[in-house]
């Protein structure tokens, strides 16, 4: 049920994480923790955060892909017309990486 969902503490939610073969998801805490755990991680960058603001030169990345819109708009302007289209193609290709 949703609600069992929505009441997943933060051990559980970690536990699952370690359990997983792949993770799937826009710009989160889950992409440190993928890194961290040593999963294979895949994320959509879209919106105005930066995937620098995520990843770091001493992470491991071999495990994680992610595509964005280029060139990406680091703005915070909800009415600005940002770039956000990433073509199919570029997403398969740095899915099939992984």
């Amino acid at each position: 049920s949703s609600d069992l969902i929505d009441n997943i503490d933060i051990w559980t939610t970690i536990g699952l994480f370690y359990l997983s073969d792949l993770m799937l998801g826009c710009p989160s805490f889950f992409i440190p923790l993928a890194i961290m755990l040593k999963k294979k991680a895949f994320c959509i960058f879209g919106g105005f955060l930066k995937p620098d603001i995520y990843l770091h030169s001493v992470m491991d990345l071999s495990n994680f892909r992610y595509v964005a819109p280029n060139p990406f708009c680091n703005c915070l302007l909800h009415e600005h017309n940002c770039n956000k289209e990433i073509s199919k193609d570029n997403i398969i290709a740095k899915f099939e990486e992984l």
